[in-house]
């Protein structure tokens, strides 16, 4: 499950992650409603966006994963380039398929797909 503290923008039209299959908890009310069904989240990437376990450090925060590490890996877009940094996690994470050095600034293609655990993010510019 996914808890979000950036805008969910579908109509995003600049550089953005799309978290495939996010499962994100039910809407605060009086009620206990069940968790919304799994769907794709578009997530406007404007500046720097961690990605892990720690709701408190990370805006886009997964829980149930233990694959996932507290601050697993941020997303960054510097003078209109997008990167992605693995945060030293312990499982490590995969651009296209193939791990992610450590502490490196990987630059972005639109279409790149970033996995960490069993979330899946895919990269659009």
């Amino acid at each position: 499950m996914l808890h979000l503290r950036v805008p969910v923008d579908p109509a995003c039209k600049g550089p953005r992650l799309v978290v495939r299959g996010a499962s994100l908890p039910p809407p605060v009310s009086g009620s206990k409603p069940p968790a919304q069904p799994a769907r794709d989240v578009v997530l406007p990437l404007t500046t720097a966006v961690r990605v892990g376990r720690d709701r408190t450090q990370c805006p886009i925060a997964v829980e149930g994963d233990r694959r996932v590490s507290r601050q697993h890996l941020q997303f960054s877009i510097v003078a209109g380039q997008a990167s992605v940094q693995d945060l030293a996690s312990t499982n490590g994470s995969l651009l296209n398929g193939k791990p992610v050095p450590p502490l490196k600034a990987i630059p972005l293609k639109a279409g790149d797909e970033v996995q960490i655990g069993a979330v899946k993010i895919l990269y659009l510019a």
